[in-house]
């Protein structure tokens, strides 16, 4: 399995969900899998991420559009996702450094989302979908 980290502005991520009611995702790069997004059920249902060997846990914080992300094993979280009704997205990890969350263009039909970097610099541009 490749790993999330090979993932470029050349290549294609997409994220593909099993079904219609399915909480499970395959991340594919270029059509090769390199990882995984497990949603459990509950009130407070928390993802875990999985790439490369590497393990992380993605939290929703109740009655918030901020979701808190942290390393498997820890209960520190290393960076918070915070979603906008109206405007890109932001992750802020706790070492300073910002990334934006957004779509490549201001009327985009579909799933298309683009990571820049806080310069602007386009890092990856992702598309969900689900298998038919």
């Amino acid at each position: 399995m490749r790993s999330l980290t090979d993932a470029g502005p050349a290549n294609e991520l997409v994220c593909v969900k099993d079904g219609f009611f399915s909480r499970d995702y395959d991340l594919l790069l270029d059509g090769e899998r390199c990882g995984t997004l497990d949603w459990e059920r509950g009130f407070q249902p928390q993802c875990v991420a999985e790439t490369g060997g590497l393990a992380w846990w993605i939290r929703r914080r109740l009655f918030s559009s901020q979701r808190m992300i942290g390393e498997s094993g820890s209960e520190t979280p290393v960076a918070t996702f915070h979603r906008r009704f109206i405007g890109p997205a932001e992750i802020a990890f706790s070492d300073g450094r910002m990334f934006r969350w957004r779509r490549p263009r201001r009327f985009t039909i579909g799933h298309t989302y683009v990571m820049e970097a806080s310069g602007g610099t386009r890092l990856v541009e992702f598309t969900s979908t689900w298998d038919s």
